[in-house]
């Protein structure tokens, strides 16, 4: 369910589905398995990257999460996009990389580099923009910062959480809970404590 006052459209793809195997708040979360399974919201004005915005949400992989698992994207045909997916590898835990890209340049990016998202248990994942600059954090700690010194442009495709066509796909094996779009805020641009509820 879409809680916002524009109440978007969410439509389950292949076995995405609710689970109450785990979840961070409220009893359950979304299930995806890694093959296919995600959710699309149709593009709307509202998803204006140009200007302030945060997304977050937690999420949960599993020991079987691949290279480039994504958890959410709003790209073009011509894979140009915004996203956050997984990047690389150290042992059973995972570093993500954020990047907006136009044009076959990576207008924003960076990697988290402090803190690794462990396999098996639940971390909590925020980017925020602030004027011109994008941050990005796992639970609470400042993973890093990119200065806006370009426009990324109106991407016109669906939004897609757990998963990235645009980029092959990359399909997300694991939950994620709290998923939350927020425009025209900033809600973190330093350290902080991850929601309680």
């Amino acid at each position: 369910t879409d809680f916002s006052p524009s109440n978007h459209s969410i439509t389950f793809v292949g076995d995405a589905h609710i689970n109450t195997s785990s979840s961070v708040f409220g009893g359950s979360s979304l299930k995806l398995d890694g093959t296919g399974d995600y959710l699309t919201v149709p593009d709307h004005t509202d998803f204006d990257w140009e200007s302030n915005f945060s997304i977050d949400m937690w999420v949960y992989p599993t020991a079987n999460t691949v290279s480039g698992d994504a958890l959410w994207s709003h790209a073009d045909a011509s894979s140009d996009g915004i996203y956050v997916r997984a990047n690389s590898q150290s042992g059973t835990s995972w570093k993500y990389a954020f990047r907006a890209k136009t044009s076959g340049s990576n207008n924003w990016e960076f990697t988290t580099t402090n803190y690794a998202v462990p396999e098996g248990q639940w971390s909590h994942i925020a980017v925020s923009r602030s004027g011109n600059t994008v941050y990005m954090f796992v639970n609470g700690v400042a993973e890093g910062s990119s200065a806006v010194t370009s426009t990324v442009g109106d991407f016109t495709n669906t939004v897609e959480v757990g998963h990235s066509s645009n980029f092959g796909g990359l399909p997300l094996d694991g939950y994620l809970d709290e998923f939350r779009i927020s425009m025209g805020i900033a809600r973190w641009t330093s350290a902080f404590t991850p929601p309680t509820r």
